[in-house]
C-alpha cells in the first residue's frame, strides 16, 4: 500500500511538472507585442467635443458657446506664458484641441440648420 501512494506521489509530480513546464515554454515562444500594440491611456480614449468642452452632448448652441469661451479663458496660452514653456505648449495644445472641438460642433450645427 506504501508502495503505491509513492508511485502515485512521483507519478503525480512528473505530471505536474511535464504540465508546469509545457505553459512556461509556450509563454517563451510568443512573439512580443508591437510598441503600436502596447496599450497607451493617452492614445486609446479620444475625447469628443462635448467632454472637451465641458458640455453635454444634447448642449444649445448658446451653452456651447459660453463654455467655449470659459475653456479658451482659461487655458490661452498667454495666460500661462510667465509660467515657464513647457506650460506654454500644454496650453497650446489644450487650446488647439478646445478651438478643434468647437469649429467641429460648428459645422455640424450649422450644416444641420436650414
Amino acid at each position: 500500500m506504501v508502495l503505491i501512494v509513492i508511485m502515485a506521489f512521483f507519478i503525480g509530480y512528473f505530471v505536474v511538472l511535464k504540465a508546469m513546464a509545457g505553459r512556461s515554454r509556450g509563454k517563451a515562444h510568443k512573439e512580443p507585442l508591437e510598441p503600436a500594440r502596447i496599450a497607451d491611456p493617452q492614445k486609446e480614449a479620444v475625447p469628443r467635443w462635448h467632454d472637451i468642452l465641458g458640455v453635454p452632448e444634447e448642449a444649445p448652441m448658446s451653452d456651447i458657446v459660453s463654455a467655449y469661451h470659459r475653456q479658451i479663458d482659461l487655458y490661452h496660452p498667454d495666460k500661462v506664458a510667465h509660467l515657464g514653456p513647457e506650460l506654454k505648449a500644454v496650453a497650446e495644445n489644450k487650446t488647439k484641441a478646445i478651438q478643434a472641438a468647437y469649429d467641429y460642433i460648428c459645422s455640424i450645427k450649422s450644416a444641420r440648420s436650414p
